[in-house]
């Protein structure tokens, strides 16, 4: 499927209506992909057409999870820590002329996206969501993260997350995910100290166990300790 996409859009497949079929130059096609490649090199192939506003905008996405909302997404990517960290590494996209991203950058970042059909847009209780349309474009978004920044880059937003949720007391997503995203990936220049961490860790397992989610909370519990 990723090979037919990248033949339409860059009209290597085009449909004859005199014939009523679709026709194709074999050379043309060959010069153009490589038989070889692989589904995820084909998705981050066409995902080297947008914006870096945009290409930033779902690789920070992509450590979220399948689903996120644009609330979230944008107090993420407006921030300056989160940007310089990007800026300083050598993945598969470069930022050294990207210098800010406001509300407005991202909203079309994320049209754009769409627009590939790389994420979709629903409405779930009032809050805008996005998600990505195959876990294989999540992961091609996550592989533009050079992997030695990666870990940096998941505590960077496991620490802007706990923020939003300081600052959002009465929903504890932001909380729960940054805690998990510190935990998974410590480093050794943690913004938050290794005891406040467990007692957050240990706090979330107890939220989790009051929702019955007793996997996360053994989870939680057993990174805490």
């Amino acid at each position: 499927k990723q090979y037919l996409d990248i033949m339409v859009e860059s009209r290597l497949l085009r449909f004859d209506p005199a014939n009523d079929r679709h026709i194709w130059d074999t050379e043309q096609v060959k010069k153009a992909l490589s038989p070889t490649e692989t589904a995820l090199g084909l998705t981050v192939k066409k995902m080297r057409s947008l914006s870096h506003a945009a290409l930033f905008s779902i690789a920070t996405a992509s450590c979220l999870g399948h689903s996120f909302d644009a609330g979230t997404l944008e107090s993420l990517v407006v921030s300056t820590d989160l940007l310089s960290v990007f800026k300083s590494h050598g993945g598969l996209i470069s930022m050294a002329d990207l210098l800010s991203i406001d509300a407005l950058a991202l909203k079309e970042a994320l049209e754009g996206a769409t627009s590939l059909g790389l994420i979709e847009v629903k409405v779930v209780n009032d809050k805008q969501m996005y998600s990505f349309t195959h876990d294989r474009i999540q992961q091609a978004a996550r592989s533009l993260i050079a992997k030695d920044k990666l870990q940096e880059i998941l505590a960077t937003i496991g620490s802007l997350l706990l923020e939003l949720g300081e600052a959002n007391k009465n929903d504890t997503w932001w909380t729960t995910a940054g805690v998990r995203l510190l935990l998974e990936n410590p480093t050794e220049d943690a913004t938050v100290n290794a005891l406040k961490l467990a007692q957050l860790g240990l706090k979330v397992a107890k939220l989790s166990a009051d929702q019955t989610a007793f996997a996360d909370a053994a989870w939680f519990t057993d990174r805490a300790i």
